[in-house]
């Protein structure tokens, strides 16, 4: 699918292809069978890489490897299945160490960039869940969680009432006035940084949906949170038959 108007659309694409493809993982070929050799996602039947040993130790081992292979002499290298095995195995799991600690030095810096800003930029939809949906902003190449419905488990997440219904088989939310959020959908989001309550001065990036127009849930939260401390939510619905409303009156869209 290719879309002339709209070229971040087929990157996103491919994007959103490469991450349903199984991981990429280094392993002795002495174990496996000739048939599992293949690099899905360079569509390649035999792959390896070997261009800056300086960089990885894993094309260190390769060109160990080729050096035996093609001038006979001895190296300083145990080339028994079970060794090379076993160095794959430390080379995949430092490999997730290094894209853990790189995916945490940038939600770091992400918070750094945005703190004491509000900005607003236009957003893909990537990904519809029944509370929720998460985008992508290609100007800063960061993703964002937009909730339309607290998480499980939020404080009087069962007394605000659904704003939206999810359709599994469409991936599609459907809200009031006809708004709907959809896989693809270009929406504009503001983005900022919230203190986390309870997490000790703890922060994370907020996303919030301005076209269209959605609620702030976490906002919702915290009101329904003062109007129980307050005595007009929680102990008082048995008296009060009005008191759902009285929170239902803090959801409608903007």
């Amino acid at each position: 699918a290719v879309d002339p108007k709209d070229p971040y659309f087929n990157k996103l694409l491919r994007i959103m292809a490469t991450r349903c493809m199984a991981q990429a993982v280094y392993f002795s070929s002495g174990n496996f069978n000739s048939d599992q050799f293949q690099h899905y996602g360079l569509a390649a039947s035999v792959y390896t890489h070997f261009t800056s040993p300086i960089r990885r130790y894993a094309d260190l081992v390769v060109h160990r490897l080729l050096a035996g292979c093609v001038s006979g002499a001895n190296i300083s290298m145990n080339f028994k299945k079970a060794s090379v095995a076993r160095i794959c195995n430390v080379l995949n799991h430092r490999n997730k160490m290094a894209k853990s600690a790189s995916r945490g030095s940038t939600e770091l810096h992400t918070l750094m960039f945005f703190k004491g800003k509000t900005l607003v930029e236009d957003a893909y939809v990537i990904r519809v869940r029944a509370n929720a949906f998460i985008v992508i902003v290609p100007k800063f190449g960061i993703e964002g969680t937009v909730f339309v419905a607290p998480p499980p488990g939020s404080v009087n997440a069962s007394r605000l009432p659904l704003l939206f219904s999810f359709d599994e088989s469409t991936q599609q939310l459907n809200g009031p006035r006809g708004v709907t959020i959809g896989l693809f959908d270009k929406v504009k989001v503001q983005v900022s940084v919230e203190q986390m309550e309870g997490t000790g001065g703890r922060q994370r990036l907020k996303v919030l949906c301005t076209s269209p127009a959605l609620p702030d849930i976490s906002q919702l939260i915290s009101e329904a949170l003062q109007l129980q401390q307050l005595g007009v939510v929680d102990g008082l619905e048995d008296e009060n038959e009005n008191a759902p409303e009285t929170v239902s009156s803090l959801s409608a869209i903007p």
